[in-house]
């Protein structure tokens, strides 16, 4: 396999009914506040929309998310939208290591999305969605990245014939 492609969302069960647990309370306190309040006034009505629409903004954010991921005779391409508005390019030239490996989402890199940082400084950057699969990168300017995958066997392929077309 010369190219691997692959595109992936925030769509997990337990996510989503966190979302929507999320949502019908805030909803639930509003309609209660707003039907007790006998002065309806626009300010008081502000004050109880605001939140909802808050948190209606962030949920959107969250669902539009999408990691995408490239492997190709040029290297390694990577988008995380919205954040990264155009792919990210690693040439194979930069890279020292490449390679699929099983990790911990949680005690490596905090969580999914977007991670790294003052802890976990010495394992890089992560983006990933979901799963505990990743492409590792160790780069030769001795940092690390990690890209997650739901591809295992696509990705390896990928990787070893890419290498192998650019030794």
């Amino acid at each position: 396999m010369r190219v691997f492609e692959e595109s992936q969302k925030f769509t997990q069960t337990w996510l989503m009914i966190v979302l929507i647990i999320g949502l019908i309370a805030p909803i639930l306190t509003i309609t209660n506040q707003w039907s007790e309040k006998t002065d309806k006034n626009l300010i008081s009505n502000l004050d109880l929309l605001l939140p909802l629409v808050i948190f209606i903004l962030v949920v959107s954010f969250i669902l539009i998310i999408k990691l995408k991921t490239r492997i190709d005779k040029d290297g390694i391409k990577y988008q995380f939208y919205p954040i990264q508005l155009k792919y990210k390019t690693i040439t194979w030239a930069e890279i020292e290591k490449a390679y699929v490996r099983k990790y911990n989402p949680i005690s490596e890199y905090g969580g999914w999305g977007f991670k790294g940082g003052f802890f976990f400084v010495k394992r890089g950057i992560a983006y990933n969605i979901s799963g505990n699969i990743g492409i590792q990168l160790e780069l030769k300017s001795g940092k690390k990245l990690l890209i997650g995958t739901q591809l295992k066997e696509k990705a390896e392929q990928a990787i070893n014939y890419n290498n192998k077309e650019n030794d």
